[in-house]
Order: structure tokens, then sequence, then C-alpha cells
């Protein structure tokens, strides 16, 4: 099988997955809400995919935030040829500037979506931005995608006593 086509299938079952993700995610924020609404962003937007699938979800409102200048100009063109760019605001900013009020509502948003994540998982300092975003701009009953990881390590021993430090300066 090519390799090209293994990958390709892989990432259509990740969109899949985040797709249902986050249509459960839109109708339990509109559940929660009393005007029946869900307001998103999707951190490091990049092209605009997860902003695309919030909005077809039935979002409220979506904010892309993302900082290269190059991804946001091709997802406004992505959102402009699904017609859905009256329901997309894209920003070019790091989401860990944003703040209530400067750019996000002033009642904060509900939903959170990211897909910024490298092999290991907190490389990126994702919890950090996520924490950041909870603080600033995000409502205290936010639902966020994804909601849940599981890191996995494997234990090293370094038995000291074996370890020659004959060639190691001591001064």
């Amino acid at each position: 099988m090519d390799s090209s086509l293994g990958s390709f299938q892989a990432d259509t079952i990740r969109l899949e997955k985040y797709y249902g993700a986050i249509e459960r995610a839109v109708a339990k924020a509109k559940a929660r809400n009393p005007f029946r609404e869900a307001h998103v962003i999707d951190v490091g937007s990049g092209g605009g995919i997860l902003s695309m699938m919030a909005a077809r979800a039935g979002a409220t409102s979506v904010l892309a935030s993302e900082f290269s200048e190059a991804l946001c100009n091709a997802s406004r063109v992505a959102c402009a040829s699904n017609a859905l760019s009256e329901k997309i605001s894209i920003i070019n900013r790091d989401a860990c500037l944003l703040e209530r009020g400067k750019g996000v509502r002033h009642s904060g948003l509900n939903v959170c979506v990211l897909d910024i994540f490298e092999a290991g998982l907190l490389g990126d300092n994702v919890m950090t931005i996520i924490d950041h975003i909870k603080r600033n701009i995000l409502q205290p009953d936010c639902i966020v995608v994804p909601a849940a990881a599981t890191v996995y390590a494997m234990g090293v021993e370094c038995i000291t006593s074996k370890v020659s430090f004959n060639n190691v300066d001591k001064s």
C-alpha cells in the first residue's frame, strides 16, 4: 500500500473524530446556554479546518486565531470558498494575547477547539496555552476539544554506581 494513502486515511479518520467531537461540544454548549448559543475559538487555526467544522456543526460564531499571516490568508480563502465567512472571524494573533472585549466577546467563549499538538503531546506548551485562554477569554464552564489525552512514558533506570566519573572535571 502507498504510504501517502495510509497517511491520508489516518488523517481522514482523525478529522472525522474531530468533527464528531466538535458537533457534540457545540450541541452541549447550546444546551447549557440560555440563548442556545455556542461561541467557539479555534486556537492555532492553521488553514481553518476546525473553524469550518464548528461553523458547520451549528456554532453561533467562530473566532479563528492564528499567528501566521499566510495561514490566516489561506483560511480566509477556504472559509469564503465554503460560504462560511459570515460565521467565522479570522484574526492574525496569538490566542494567548487575546482578551475579552478586545477582539473577543465581552462574555467570553464557551467552546475551544485546537489541534496544535506535536508527537509528544506536551511539547508545544499546549497546557500553558489552554490555561491562559481559560483565564482570559473562555467562560468558566467552557468545553475544550479535545477534552482529554493520554501520554505514554517509559521509565528509565540509571544505576549510578555503575557510571564512571573518571573523565569528569570535578573543579
